[in-house]
C-alpha cells in the first residue's frame, strides 16, 4: 500500500500508481510483497539494492530461465522503482508511465532511494510462521 494511505487514509491517482509499480515487481520476481522469511528484505529494498549495484536481472523469477530481455525487463524494473517513492510527489503519472513503457529508447529517469521497512521487525521472536524466498530478490 502506499505510504500516504497507511498513514493519512489519502487515496489518490498516485496511490494507484505505487500499486501498479508494486505489482509488476511481483510479476517480474515472483514474489508477493506481504509475504517475508526471516533474514530477508522487502520485495522493495531487493529491488532498490540489485538496481543500486546494476544487476537487477538477479531479481527476475527463476522460473523463466533467463528468456527474457535482460535490458528491457531492467528497464521495467527501474519504472516500477520510480511507481514506488515514498513521495507521491516523486512518482510519475501513469500516463508518464505508459509512455516509459511503450518507448523502449527513452531514457528512464533515476529513482531517489526510498525508506524501507526492515523486514525482520515484523517477525515476532515467538512466531514460527515464515514462507520460503529461493532466488537472489
Amino acid at each position: 500500500m502506499a505510504p500516504e494511505y497507511l498513514v493519512r487514509g489519502q487515496l489518490t491517482e498516485k496511490a494507484d500508481v505505487y500499486a501498479f509499480g508494486v505489482l509488476v515487481m511481483e510479476i517480474l520476481t515472483g514474489r508477493k510483497n506481504s509475504v517475508y522469511t526471516r533474514g530477508s528484505s522487502s520485495i522493495l529494498q531487493s529491488v532498490w539494492e540489485h538496481y543500486k549495484s546494476n544487476n537487477l536481472a538477479v531479481c527476475i523469477d527463476p522460473a523463466l530461465q533467463g528468456k527474457f530481455p535482460v535490458l528491457e525487463v531492467s528497464n521495467v524494473l527501474q519504472i516500477s522503482l520510480l511507481c514506488t517513492q515514498a513521495s507521491m510527489e516523486l512518482r510519475p503519472p501513469m500516463s508518464g508511465v505508459v509512455e516509459m513503457l511503450h518507448d523502449k529508447d527513452r531514457v528512464v529517469p533515476q529513482p531517489n532511494q526510498p525508506p524501507f521497512l526492515n523486514a525482520s521487525v515484523l517477525f515476532d521472536k515467538s512466531s514460527s510462521k515464515s514462507s520460503t524466498c529461493t532466488h537472489g530478490c
